[in-house]
């Protein structure tokens, strides 16, 4: 058996040839069960779901307008839809497997395993599938998205990568959180760009990327002009975004407010925040960075920004733009003048969500060692680990910015992740021979 450095990445012909072995019927019906389960178990109908049957101002254009064209044919029963969006999960868990055995080469009990791990969100807490929310055609849609990703970084094929930005358009425009994939995907241009060193191919993909970017922006006010009337984008970024900050400011902060209207609004919901000690000066802390300080950000976010805020800012301004304009100018002043403090609690939100500081040591050096074995041997397995790795960074930290970093915005990434790591297991279990003391 050959050494770990020498595995070859590469579509392997026998898998493609293979039968289906008895592992793999067994995973098979056991996925058929799992899949009737869920089926029967019936829609859930969410807290959030009435907003998107509504067309709510808040919520990003697909999914609305694919419960609309779905409500067309089968009216308000919401069965068919878990149905369609069952199918959609175990189609997309499948092909993900299938066509990452295409790259690297293990076996079909080995693969079922892998199955059963992305379809996690789907028989976990979350149930995606049942769920009437965003994240039940999210996920689907994310796992192609990365299996043609991993296809374009490895084989430097163009179909894929236009491919990979089509699904990334249909994200975006269903959930703004996709928005982590744009800056791993102008990495992945200037690396295919100096790898291949073909002008007209690197052409084309900086092209559509810069029309996808701009596309999936004039889409989403395209779409909100018709329903709102107002050609704007979702106004919804800033009472997000300045939570954080108003936690770590100090009442001494309104003197770098240049309006009456944004003192007031920060000395009042400063004023609740001491009331209901949601603030970190009520925690009588000597230091920012202490898994304290996160758990009470935590545990009071949510009441910090729909209630201690909202009720302040609603009374000052009416249109829900100004509100949005207003707080994104208030985030950026406090963020300035309390960037060390800012910064602490950024960082313990991504640390405490991502499995700790442990895990995130893990995580960073599995990372360094990836970069280093594709600088050094171009080791096909480090660019798919530095992928994988990369887009679940630039996940955990486009949410850590507006808010806690719940399982309901990383179970798109961990689950790769996870894949990714077990893959790496399996691997090196394989050819133990090679380093194994015996």
């Amino acid at each position: 058996m050959s050494s770990f450095s020498d595995v070859e990445f590469t579509t392997i012909p026998v898998v493609e040839k293979e039968t289906m072995s008895k592992w793999a019927k067994y995973y098979f019906f056991l996925g058929l069960a799992l899949f009737s389960v869920l089926l029967f178990q019936g829609p859930i109908i969410q807290p959030d779901t009435g907003s998107y049957e509504s067309f709510h101002v808040l919520r990003s254009p697909l999914y609305p307008l694919l419960l609309k064209l779905y409500g067309g044919f089968f009216s308000h029963s919401y069965f068919p839809l878990v149905f369609l969006q069952l199918i959609a999960g175990f189609y997309a868990a499948a092909y993900f497997v299938k066509n990452i055995r295409k790259i690297i080469n293990f076996k079909q009990e080995f693969a079922g395993i892998l199955f059963f791990i992305l379809l996690v969100p789907y028989y976990g807490p979350s149930k995606i599938g049942n769920a009437i929310l965003t994240e039940a055609i999210c996920y689907p849609l994310f796992l192609l998205t990365v299996s043609f990703l991993l296809n374009g970084v490895i084989k430097k094929d163009l179909k894929s990568i236009l491919y990979t930005f089509a699904m990334a358009t249909l994200l975006v425009l269903t959930r703004k959180q996709f928005l982590f994939l744009f800056p791993g995907f102008a990495i992945f241009l200037c690396y295919f760009a100096l790898s291949t060193q073909n002008v007209k191919k690197t052409s084309i993909l900086i092209f559509t990327f810069i029309l996808m970017i701009v596309g999936t922006h004039l889409l989403e006010k395209t779409y909100h002009y018709i329903y709102t009337g107002k050609f704007k984008s979702i106004p919804f970024t800033g009472m997000q975004l300045v939570i954080a900050p108003l936690y770590v400011a100090k009442d001494s902060d309104v003197a770098f407010f240049k309006t009456d209207l944004q003192k007031n609004i920060f000395l009042k919901t400063r004023a609740l925040m001491h009331q209901n000690n949601q603030s970190y000066d009520s925690l009588n802390k000597k230091t920012y960075f202490d898994v304290s300080v996160y758990n009470h950000f935590y545990e009071n976010y949510n009441t910090l920004c729909w209630k201690t805020l909202s009720s302040v800012i609603t009374q000052e301004i009416k249109d829900i733009y100004a509100i949005d304009s207003e707080t994104i100018k208030m985030a950026l002043i406090l963020i300035q003048h309390n960037l060390t403090s800012y910064i602490s609690l950024y960082l313990l939100n991504i640390i405490s969500n991502i499995g700790g500081f442990y895990y995130t040591i893990l995580l960073i050096t599995f990372f360094g060692l990836s970069m280093f074995y594709f600088i050094k041997e171009k080791n096909n397995f480090a660019l798919i680990s530095i992928t994988i790795l990369s887009l679940s960074a630039s996940n955990y930290l486009l949410v850590a910015l507006v808010e806690p970093v719940l399982k309901r915005y990383t179970h798109y990434t961990d689950t790769i992740q996870i894949t990714l790591i077990l893959i790496l297991l399996y691997l090196v279990f394989q050819d133990k021979s090679k380093w194994l003391n015996r």
